[in-house]
């Protein structure tokens, strides 16, 4: 019986381990929070000779502060600065996110542009 449990507990424990991390569409390095999933459709995305243009939005049942919070606190750590309400810069590239309510579901969308 002992072998029963221990087995089911490293099945259980390498399952939870696994969660495949997610990615915003279109921005391979900005992680989807929790609960929240990519809306494949709202996918812009343009490159030129003066940097990528970037629309993606994300949709879940996260509050919008809890969604604000989480970017907030994460994106300097991946090299985003912080230069006003919602609004981030890094090397040559603006980053600006809204946040907002569609039915009950939140919605961020993220846009960026070159400098």
């Amino acid at each position: 019986m002992s072998k029963i449990i221990f087995i089911l507990y490293i099945l259980f424990s390498f399952q939870t381990q696994c969660r495949e991390e997610i990615f915003v569409n279109g921005i391979e390095e900005l992680p989807v929070i929790t609960n929240m999933q990519n809306m494949p459709e709202s996918l812009i995305y343009f490159d030129t000779n003066k940097g990528r243009f970037v629309q993606s939005k994300i949709v879940g049942n996260q509050s919008i502060s809890q969604i604000k919070d989480f970017y907030d606190n994460i994106l300097p750590n991946l090299g985003w600065e912080k230069i006003d309400k919602n609004k981030f810069s890094r090397k040559s590239e603006l980053m600006e996110i809204r946040y907002y309510k569609y039915n009950k579901d939140s919605i961020a969308e993220f846009n960026i542009k070159p400098k």
